[in-house]
């Protein structure tokens, strides 16, 4: 979110790729420092998933992981800054701002590896570096132009057993001019529905159903089997609301309301603009402002890409019971969901393979919105337990499966 008269240099982003794989300080609070029954059913709940597991104590004593657990996608919204000390060259390589400060940026890709459930009581801490800085060639979707994409890995730890990461999540994000910003998918009208339409898409909210204490095991599950389709939307801005409420809203820019807006205006004027009332108000309203989507050229505010992967990630923990555990995930954002736009996700069991601790099971998803139109596409592996009233202990993630690459995540497309 940004001005529109910011620009995508060569220069910017040879100072961009100087940061990569160096830890980024950060003084800024989480917005959940610890797992707690509240925290872990708000960020449920913002994005519409009443699991018990995820909110009910009496339920989830009687499960196998015989406590609240959190949805795996959970540390999005917390992880206390890791202490960070740099060398004299990664000090100067860190310094002078965000290279690509008031350059519009979308999710284009999210992946994460999880090392199992988090519990009540947890305080995660995180590290977050940057991965990936590249030009990339022109496309319809900047509007014929180049554009670059920028790769974050956050790393998150159980301040417990800070070797071993409960969660690894790397978030890619398409930068580009916003006077020369997507076109391609963007639509020229918002979406309308006669009463025949609503009908249909509450009769699917009426016939959603989640496997629950039923967890599937190698003999529930064949290639090809259909996870159902649940449905989402028609978006409206109380959902992109009850994502902020789950969430937080501060993310990497620090928004906050009145004195702390004021401060954070401060810090980061380019990340502000005025409203209609000439009032300074951020550029990230154009997610539940329509009037200033409408000047960056949107028919309507859209969602955040990371709700669509929250959605499909919904899909699957309905699907696989609560004793089976999310090992992995990648998702891609393929085109704007507009307020007033609405999902159909679904899925399909690509491949299974028995394992020494259970059975993984691979799946592919997909979200469609009412034009037919893919805009969301996912990758999940699922670990099923050994026995329908078991938990599916992953192994523990070791540092060292994501150790930082620079020549092979680095490089830009020149320099290769």
């Amino acid at each position: 979110m940004a001005s529109s008269n910011a620009l995508i240099t060569d220069e910017a982003l040879s100072r961009a790729r100087l940061r990569l794989g160096i830890p980024e300080k950060s003084r800024r609070m989480p917005f959940n420092e610890y797992a707690t029954l509240d925290t872990i059913r708000h960020y449920a709940y913002g994005f519409g998933d009443d699991n018990p597991l995820w909110s009910n104590p009496v339920y989830a004593t009687s499960s196998p992981w015989g406590e609240v657990i959190a949805p795996p996608m959970y540390p999005i919204s917390a992880g206390v800054p890791e202490p960070v000390t740099w060398t004299s060259e990664q000090s100067e390589a860190m310094s002078g701002g965000d290279p690509l400060k008031g350059i519009g940026q979308y999710l284009r890709a999210e992946r994460w590896h999880f090392a199992g459930p988090i519990t009540v009581g947890t305080r995660l801490t995180r590290r977050r570096a940057l991965v990936k800085a590249e030009r990339t060639e022109p496309s319809s979707f900047a509007g014929g132009h180049r554009g670059a994409v920028m790769c974050w890995r956050m790393v998150y730890s159980d301040e417990r057993d800070p070797e071993h990461p409960v969660a690894v999540n790397e978030r890619e994000f398409f930068y580009t001019e916003r006077d020369t910003a997507p076109t391609a998918n963007r639509r020229d009208e918002v979406a309308h529905y006669d009463a025949d339409a609503l009908q249909a898409i509450d009769d699917l909210y009426e016939a959603e159903t989640r496997r629950g204490i039923r967890t599937r095991t190698k003999s529930d599950v064949n290639v090809g089997d259909q996870l159902g389709t649940i449905v989402r939307g028609p978006l409206t801005i109380t959902d992109v609301m009850a994502h902020h409420v789950g969430t937080g809203l501060g993310g990497a820019y620090g928004v906050g309301p009145l004195r702390l807006g004021y401060l954070n205006r401060r810090h980061v004027p380019g990340f502000y603009s005025k409203n209609e009332q000439g009032v300074p108000d951020v550029v990230q309203r154009c997610h539940w402002e329509n009037a200033w989507a409408q000047d960056l050229g949107h028919p309507s505010a859209y969602d955040y890409g990371m709700m669509r992967m929250t959605w499909l990630s919904h899909l699957v923990t309905d699907w696989m019971g609560d004793g089976a555990t999310m090992l992995s995930f990648e998702g891609s954002a393929r085109k704007f969901n507009y307020v007033g736009d609405t999902q159909w996700m679904s899925g399909t069991v690509e491949n299974i393979v028995e394992v020494t601790n259970g059975t993984t099971v691979y799946l592919v998803l997909e979200g469609k919105n009412q034009d037919d139109e893919v805009t969301c596409r996912g990758a999940v592996t699922v670990l099923l337990p050994l026995s329908v009233d078991g938990a599916a202990k992953a192994a523990p993630l070791e540092e060292s499966l994501f150790s930082f690459d620079r020549d092979a995540l680095g490089a830009s497309e020149e320099e290769r």
